[in-house]
């Protein structure tokens, strides 16, 4: 479809053939490369989804199978707001 252009011929001859043939190859050709570079970059990205994942859910069966699913100090933690209630209720009381 495309005549071939050499090396010593004219302007309008490489404005008119060669120019267009080269314009249309290298824009299919960045067209071809964009997709495949977006293409890999969504398989790369829902593999590190899928990786996640798994490391997620492996991570909470372990902590499940070695017990340690609550926090080590939760009484301390529950005493303080007890008190903080009862801080908060008797001052509430004191001042009616």
């Amino acid at each position: 479809m495309y005549e071939e252009v050499d090396e010593y011929a004219t302007a309008t001859m490489i404005s008119s053939l060669g120019y267009v043939q080269y314009e249309r190859e290298t824009g299919t050709k960045a067209m071809v490369y964009s997709m495949l570079v977006s293409y890999s970059m969504i398989i790369l990205w829902s593999s590190y989804l899928f990786s996640f994942a798994v490391a997620d859910f492996l991570g909470e069966k372990l902590a499940w199978f070695f017990g340690i699913t609550t926090p080590k100090y939760q009484y301390i933690i529950d005493e303080y707001h007890r008190i903080k209630e009862e801080v908060s209720d008797s001052c509430y009381c004191q001042d009616l």
